[in-house]
């Protein structure tokens, strides 16, 4: 659908970029005995989605700023506490105030929402109280970047939720017949929401795809964009590449042996058709006042009805074949495509063909075995 694209981004993202080699985070631990040991991870996703991140040190009671290194143009994933030594039981309280990079620009303060994951988090004047229950596991909390509901749209239902981290919740926006590489069981999601939300490091990688009628200069201006593009090719391309491969190449011996096998039954038929040339059951009517035509039209009615049974039956085992071996052999490894369409679609522009060449060698054949008139 055309409106496709604003329905799959309502609004934009707002993920926390760094734009600095370097970021200061203030933190704020509060005072009990004995103090406990506890540190403040930020985790960074790189521009080509690998996980990063960087340390603060062992927190100490009050307000103290601590450096950390980043990176270009990485994204703030999330922020884990890590708990090397407490009491047992114990319950850790510290705000997180602002985190500002090496040209002091604001990153992000207490007004941005946050997802807790195994901590309590509450809001202050200060900035991000958090409370970190011990023994702590997985203690993060991570930045909502993008909006509440997601909308998807592709060829099966959405999931409710979807998110390994931060859940969210899916908003349905349509259904499509096809998703690319996915066949009929993919789904669609706004190319910059599925770049800030899911993309959590571990080298995930994320394709474009672009139609035929694509401007040239969208490839740059998604390099333009921050976008580390590590492969294009086009349709074309990949289609050149997988004709050269052995799959593709038994597919065409399977062709080309089919051809020959027509071939030679067509050939058959001409053999046949001169040894039956004048033969006894055709002479023996002439006497009988059967006329030179129909004799003619009688050779050719059974030659185009042997024809014709043997089309109907090469359809049936055509259907019963691949009934039995597509769940042996799948034309696509995932099942997702709609495959069971595809034969015909393929098969059209050489069957028609072949029919013509075997009606034409009936014919051929038909006035070869009977020409000659017998005399009176």
């Amino acid at each position: 659908p055309a409106d496709l694209a604003h329905r799959l981004k309502p609004e934009p993202a707002r993920p926390i970029m760094l734009n600095g080699k370097g970021f200061t985070l203030t933190a704020t631990l509060a005072d009990r005995q004995p103090p406990p040991e506890i540190r403040v991870r930020v985790r960074l996703v790189t521009p080509l989605g690998s996980s990063s991140s960087s340390e603060t040190g062992r927190l100490m009671p009050g307000t103290h700023k601590y450096e950390l290194n980043g990176c270009e143009r990485c994204r703030l994933e999330s922020l884990e506490f890590v708990v090397a030594y407490a009491d047992r039981n114990a319950k850790i309280e510290l705000v997180i105030g602002e985190l500002r990079d090496d040209s002091g620009t604001v990153l992000f303060d207490a007004s941005r929402g946050w997802y807790p994951s195994g901590v309590e988090v509450n809001p202050t004047a200060q900035g991000i109280g958090v409370s970190v229950n011990v023994p702590a596991s997985n203690a993060r909390i991570y930045p909502l970047v993008l909006p509440r509901e997601l909308p998807m749209a592709g060829s099966v239902a959405p999931p409710k939720e979807l998110g390994t981290s931060v859940r969210y919740a899916i908003a349905d926006a349509g259904r499509l017949p096809l998703v690319p590489r996915l066949g009929r069981h993919g789904l669609l999601m706004d190319f910059e929401y599925a770049m800030n939300g899911f993309s959590e490091g571990g080298g995930t990688t994320l394709e474009v795809w672009l139609t035929a009628n694509a401007p040239p200069e969208v490839v740059n201006r998604l390099r333009a964009a921050g976008l580390d593009i590590v492969d294009d090719h086009t349709a074309q391309q990949r289609r050149a590449v997988l004709g050269r491969q052995a799959p593709a190449a038994a597919l065409r011996f399977v062709v080309a042996a089919a051809i020959a096998w027509l071939a030679l039954g067509l050939a058959g038929l001409l053999v046949a058709a001169a040894f039956e040339r004048n033969a006894d059951r055709l002479t023996v009517l002439r006497p009988q006042g059967v006329g030179q035509r129909l004799l003619r039209r009688a050779a050719l009615g059974s030659r185009l009805t042997l024809l014709g049974f043997a089309f109907v039956w090469s359809i049936v085992a055509f259907g019963m074949t691949w009934g039995v071996a597509y769940d042996i052999l799948p034309p696509f490894l995932d099942r997702s495509w709609p495959a069971a369409q595809l034969p015909f679609a393929c098969l059209v522009p050489l069957a028609l063909p072949a029919l013509i060449a075997a009606v034409v060698v009936c014919w051929v054949s038909a006035r070869v075995s009977y020409v000659e008139e017998l005399p009176s």
